[in-house]
C-alpha cells in the first residue's frame, strides 16, 4: 500500500471512531461492558492517531538518528493522544 492509500485508510478509521466513540459516550454509565468499549475505542484512535501522525514525519538522516540518541526523550502520556 503506498503512503497516500495508508493516509486516506488511516483518515478514514479516525472519522468512524470519532463517530462511535460520540455515541458511545452518553451510555457509558449505563453498564460496565459499555464503558470497556468505550475505552476500547479511545485507545484504538489514540493508537491510529499515532501512526497518522509517524506517516506525515520526514524519516530521519544520519546526523538526525545521532542527535535523537544523544539528546534526552520527550515522554508522551497517552492523554496527550486525546486533545
Amino acid at each position: 500500500m503506498s503512503e497516500k492509500e495508508t493516509k486516506k485508510r488511516l483518515k478514514q478509521t479516525m472519522a468512524l471512531l470519532k463517530i462511535k466513540i460520540e455515541n458511545l459516550k452518553p451510555h457509558t454509565d449505563e453498564s460496565e461492558r459499555m464503558n470497556n468499549m468505550y475505552n476500547r475505542m479511545l485507545i484504538e484512535k489514540a493508537i491510529v492517531k499515532n501512526e497518522l501522525d509517524e506517516l506525515g514525519k520526514a524519516r530521519p538522516n544520519i546526523i538526525q538518528k545521532i542527535a535523537n540518541i544523544l539528546k534526552p526523550k520527550n515522554k508522551k502520556l497517552i492523554s496527550d493522544y486525546f486533545n
